[in-house]
């Protein structure tokens, strides 16, 4: 049993040995030269098209509650369902992305609301988008719905 184990593995090492030297004869256009970074040379710069930021946090209280207001005030005044519920969007919500209308606007001046209103006996999730120019511009609503 033990020289047919030993006589297993030594084909199994000619085997993957011949596969690896199959060719030993190189030119120089098959070599190629990889030029690895050193530590002094700087970390290149990471991008993506999405960076997950934190929209509420970047709102005071006063501002996250005015907006808020503005926010109830639009279905009262607009959407003919009953709030039932409001909450800020977390920071990955795919409605921070949901468009490049949305997507143009920087933390500090845009904020989801996610809401459940009732429709028809029960509930339906909806979202409103609140927008401004800047810190010192009024919130207005950019689009509300599911």
């Amino acid at each position: 049993m033990k020289k047919r184990v030993l006589l297993v593995g030594v084909c199994i090492i000619i085997l993957f040995t011949g596969c690896i030297n199959k060719d030993d004869t190189t030119t120089e256009s098959d070599t190629e030269t990889i030029n690895f970074p050193t530590t002094t040379e700087a970390e290149p710069e990471i991008t993506t098209e999405w960076i997950i930021q934190n929209y509420k946090e970047a709102l005071s209280e006063e501002e996250l509650s005015r907006a808020e207001e503005i926010a109830r005030e639009y279905y009262k005044q607009h959407v003919i369902y009953e709030l039932y519920s409001m909450k800020v969007a977390e920071n990955d919500d795919a409605w921070y992305r949901a468009s490049t209308d949305i997507k143009k606007y920087q933390q500090g001046n845009i904020i989801i609301f996610l809401t459940e209103t009732s429709h028809m006996g029960y509930g339906s999730y909806r979202a409103i988008v609140l927008v401004r120019e800047n810190k010192n511009s009024s919130w207005e609503v950019l689009t509300e719905g599911n």
